[in-house]
């Protein structure tokens, strides 16, 4: 007795037959986090934290989920986890490094005005609480850089106080501190948009691997989510505001 023919997927759906294969759902994944909570006095310090840490902390979990997902794929892709570990921990020593040099500088020069003269405590009107939500360790740091930059901003508000620095000093010294917070935020987001789209690379190489047996797999998409930069000039018009309304 023959047997019947076995249809294939694209044969049952041109005769009308029910497709009872269960579609692709996204799987969320339960990630660890730790809640962090700090405090903010600048207005500085307040508007990088607002602007920045939210990109920042983005593009580290997704170098972090394309770099397993990319040593995964095979010997081709071993080490990228430890390639993409490096790169990131370069991009965030420059700025760390460079805040903890001036923080030291410029307490020196706090020391030396106190042994000459006192100097006047300075506060803030509307210092700010902060808690975030961090996914992983590089995150952390980058609250710490964001910490040491308003700490630092709280030493030269002291020193431009008391006199003893001017307004031009002061501007050029804020302006070369927030070019540091732009320029980690900007190449941390550039490291995730590579590492994405070698990973999408991957995954279209394995699928057409696939696909030229016998039997045809899907590809596989990367879910990123994207943040876009905030608009660089409108952090600068802030910074001339400020400026201004310190000179008047």
């Amino acid at each position: 007795m023959a047997k019947a023919p076995v249809q294939t997927v694209k044969q049952a759906k041109k005769s009308g037959a029910q497709d009872n294969r269960t579609p692709n759902t996204r799987v969320e994944y339960s990630n660890p986090e730790a809640v962090v909570k700090f405090t903010l006095h600048t207005q500085e310090g307040i508007r990088v934290q607002s602007r920045n840490f939210n990109i920042i902390s983005q593009a580290l979990f997704n170098l972090t989920n394309n770099s397993r997902a990319l040593e995964r794929l095979g010997a081709k892709y071993s080490g990228a986890i430890e390639r993409t570990l490096k790169a990131v921990n370069e991009v965030i020593d420059m700025p760390e490094k460079e805040l903890e040099n001036n923080i030291v500088i410029l307490n020196r020069a706090v020391k030396e005005e106190q042994e000459r003269s006192s100097l006047n405590e300075v506060g803030y009107t509307h210092p700010k609480e902060h808690e975030v939500r961090i996914r992983t360790p590089q995150a952390m740091r980058v609250i710490r850089i964001i910490q040491n930059f308003d700490k630092l901003h709280q030493i030269i508000d002291t020193l431009w106080l008391n006199n003893c620095f001017n307004q031009d000093e002061v501007e050029e010294f804020k302006s070369r501190l927030h070019n540091l917070i732009r320029d980690l935020a900007a190449s941390l987001k550039r490291h995730a948009q590579a590492s994405a789209d070698e990973l999408n690379q991957a995954n279209g190489r394995a699928a057409e691997k696939e696909s030229a047996g016998s039997t045809k797999a899907e590809p596989t998409l990367v879910d990123q989510e994207t943040t876009v930069l905030q608009d660089a000039s409108n952090e600068a018009n802030d910074d001339q505001n400020e400026a201004i309304k310190r000179q008047a």
